[in-house]
This record gives structure tokens, sequence and C-alpha cells, in this order.
């Protein structure tokens, strides 16, 4: 470790230089110190001032706990982490809506929901179907949009938003037609296939429930006699009289 972290050298303008503190980027033993040092940050900064009850996630340097004590003792545990290592600050984003990665997680009263998160800063920016790239490249940005929407959407609802965030973002992109035939391909075994919504959000804002209806198969709409029930009817009536 004290090779790695305090005699590596490089050259700048014809000069020598040795680095004395940290690694270098792309070094499979810095990234596998990082994450033992990061283990031991977290254990001891954050973990332990969490309820067992509390979830708690990491992705590299990126953090995402709940909470469910006053806001003061949530900045004493910030400050905590922070105090920890001189070199490692936490910039706090504490709300019942937040983002970790590209996830949105919204707490409406107690009741978790997750959704795709957009960085204003990149979205609704891909690359142009016009350019030059082998054509796959955009079908995998399709593929990949629609997945995700799946994966992170907790509500159909939710899903259906996307969807149709997804089909703008293609548009403005220069995509016309590809996204129904990817989209067929991706959920052909699924039963996506067989559920649309026929409650939109545009007209149903604050529905409670999302309604939605199987297409049925073309057996199950061919017309079937009633069976003739006037007689027994009539029997089950007189016997309640």
């Amino acid at each position: 470790a004290h090779i790695v972290l305090k005699e590596t050298a490089f050259v700048d303008g014809n000069k020598f230089y040795r680095q004395i503190i940290g690694g270098a980027m792309g070094s499979p033993f810095t990234l596998t110190l990082a994450n033992i040092f990061m283990w031991k940050w977290e254990k001891n900064a954050i973990c332990g001032a969490l309820e067992p009850h509390e979830i708690y996630g990491r992705y590299i340097d990126d953090i995402f706990f709940t909470f469910n004590q006053s806001k003061a003792k949530l900045e004493a545990v910030i400050k905590k982490a922070n105090d920890f290592h001189a070199n490692i600050k936490l910039e706090a984003n504490m709300g019942s809506c937040v983002s970790f990665l590209d996830l949105l997680i919204d707490n409406n009263h107690g009741i978790l929901s997750t959704s795709v998160y957009h960085k204003p800063a990149a979205e609704p920016c891909v690359v142009p179907f016009i350019s030059d790239h082998p054509r796959h490249v955009f079908s995998n940005i399709i593929q990949a949009s629609l997945v995700r929407a799946v994966r992170y959407s907790s509500t159909l609802d939710i899903f259906e938003k996307e969807h149709r965030a997804i089909r703008l973002m293609l548009l403005y992109n220069g995509v016309k037609h590809d996204i129904h035939k990817i989209y067929s391909e991706i959920f052909q075994d699924t039963p996506a296939m067989e559920i649309r919504l026929i409650v939109g959000y545009r007209n149903h804002r604050n529905t409670g429930h999302e309604l939605i209806q199987k297409r049925p198969n073309s057996s199950l709409l061919k017309p079937t006699p009633l069976p003739n029930t006037t007689k027994q009817k009539s029997r089950r009536w007189q016997h309640v009289i």
C-alpha cells in the first residue's frame, strides 16, 4: 500500500513528480483500498447512528439512507461523518424527495415510490439518430431507456409517464418509429403486451388507482348464449317470501 500511495511517479513538462498521497486513477489496488477505507468510514460514521429498520446503500462515493429522527440529529450524524477524515466531506441533500444516481426516491407519508431521475444538465440529449454511429447503438439507447423505466417505476402510472418522456426524448433526437418495434421486442414475452392503460394521466391527474384492461383472446369475444334462469329465479323469490 505504501508504494502505491506514496511512490507513484509521473512526468509533466520534462519534470518528474512523485505523488505523496493517494492512488493513481485506474489502478486495481487503488479501487480495492478505497472500498476498504469507505467500508470502515461508513461503519463508524454512518451505520452506527442508524436504527436497524432504516435503509442504507452506497455506490462508490454516493450514499443513500433513511432517517426517521429529528433534523438536528441528522445534522449531527452528517457532521460526525465530515469530521472523520479531512479529505472525506459529504454534500448532504435532505428531504422527502431525493435522487440517488439515476433513481428518484419520494417519501409520501411513509410510502416510498421510485422513478427515473433526469439530470437537467444532461437530458433530453442523447446520441443524435442522424449521426454515423453503428445502428445497434441507437437500438441499445432505446432498450436501455425502456428497461430502466421498468426497473425504476414503482407504479404503472409512473411507468406510463416515463414511457411518454422516452418517446419525446427520441423525437427530439431524430428517431421516429423504432421505439414501437423495440418496445414489442422487449416486452413480447411479458404480461405488458396484454395490458393497456385506459385512464389517462392528463384527464385524471388525481386518480388513486390505475384502471387496466387485458386484451381478451378472440375466442372470448364470441357471443355465448345465456342459460334460461327465469324458472330458477322465480322459485328463489318464492322461497324467500
